[in-house]
């Protein structure tokens, strides 16, 4: 994941973004105390790949905005938008806000808005709609908003109260002022943190749901998706209410998808859509420089 420098276009506020074209290279909008930080690469296709960051850390010289996907979708052909989570600008040990906002930032309500402008300007017809981990989480929420899109979610949480207490503590505290002493699921608001009951509630969107399955994730994440689409209530490969789950072992634990694969599945969708893309998924993943690095 890379990091970005000085934008080369702000906006003051959604009213001000939307008057304009959104340019080329990052751009920002502010949002009262942060910005939301955009990446675009336009490219004469009618395809667009949106690409959620996960969490990132900071380091020295190494401050937000921070943006994922840049690498694995130089050679597709898709235009291309990151963006940012701006969580971590609210301080400097927050390293993950699932694209879920703030309590003086709805980013869930005024992103689908932004992504829509993108989607306009770029007269994209096929709309790819993906990140790991926690962006996986964003793409499975901004998916229901965006029923024409393909969501491609790897290894994603789906319940931001079920993943490591600490995070998820230090981002209510910070981002929604969360004392410590108030029952913590009351804090959010009409935040949406747990994606199972989103979809329970009749939320859908076209989606693909990669896992690799030595994930901890599963147990507290996958399959309570599963259970709240009808599926069966193990990780298998099952479709579900017009979500495939699909688990494959690349690793250990919470392991990224390795590059080539990453790029090779987008490149798949943005090709063909969704149908083989289990298929083109098996024959990245036993590719010999893949097999190679799993062996060693």
């Amino acid at each position: 994941m890379l990091h970005w420098g000085v934008p080369s276009a702000t906006f003051d506020g959604l009213s001000s973004f939307y008057e304009s074209e959104v340019p080329e290279g990052i751009s920002q909008i502010t949002f009262g105390r942060c910005q939301l930080n955009l990446l675009l690469r336009s490219r004469p296709s009618r395809n667009l790949i949106v690409f959620f960051s996960p969490a990132a850390q900071r380091a020295p010289g190494r401050t937000p905005p921070f943006f994922a996907g840049v690498d694995i979708t130089k050679e597709i052909d898709a235009s291309f938008l990151a963006i940012d989570d701006p969580a971590l600008q609210y301080a400097e040990d927050v390293a993950l806000g699932w694209h879920a906002g703030a309590a003086d930032f709805p980013l869930q309500q005024v992103l689908p808005f932004v992504i829509r402008q993108v989607i306009e300007q770029s007269l994209a017809d096929r709309v790819i709609i993906s990140g790991a981990s926690s962006g996986g989480f964003a793409s499975l929420y901004y998916g229901t908003l965006l029923p024409k899109a393909i969501v491609l979610a790897v290894n994603p949480q789906t319940d931001i109260l079920r993943y490591g207490r600490e995070h998820f503590e230090r981002y209510a505290r910070v981002c929604f002022g969360w004392d410590g002493e108030q029952p913590i699921e009351g804090v959010f608001g009409s935040t949406v943190t747990c994606l199972p009951k989103l979809y329970h509630k009749g939320a859908r969107s076209r989606a693909i749901y990669l896992q690799n399955s030595d994930d901890w994730h599963i147990k507290p994440h996958a399959l309570p998706l599963i259970r709240a689409l009808g599926g069966k209530d193990e990780p298998i490969d099952q479709s579900a209410s017009g979500m495939d789950f699909i688990f494959r072992k690349w690793g250990e634990g919470h392991a990224p998808l390795p590059r080539l694969v990453y790029k090779a599945a987008l490149h798949h969708l943005a090709e063909r859509g969704p149908d083989g893309f289990s298929e083109a998924v098996d024959e990245a993943l036993s590719s010999p420089q893949i097999v190679a690095d799993s062996a060693s």
